[in-house]
């Protein structure tokens, strides 16, 4: 199970890198988009720190690293 979660955080930040969608692989804006405009795959999540909207899965917020 600890690989599986380790596969799919790592399917996130790659997917983010390519600008792609982790799911459906298409190409989506994650600075303007929080869901896939075609499979509804949510894109962003709020940070619980700053409270801006930042990737979805990645370990620290793009904003201010917590």
């Amino acid at each position: 199970q600890i690989r599986r979660e380790a596969a799919k955080k790592n399917l996130y930040v790659n997917a983010f890198n390519a600008s792609k969608c982790p799911e459906c692989n298409v190409r989506v804006d994650y600075s303007t988009q929080s869901y896939c405009g075609v499979c509804a795959t949510p894109l962003n999540r709020e940070c619980e720190e700053c409270k801006e909207m930042t990737p979805f899965g990645l370990r620290h917020c793009v904003h201010c690293g917590k």
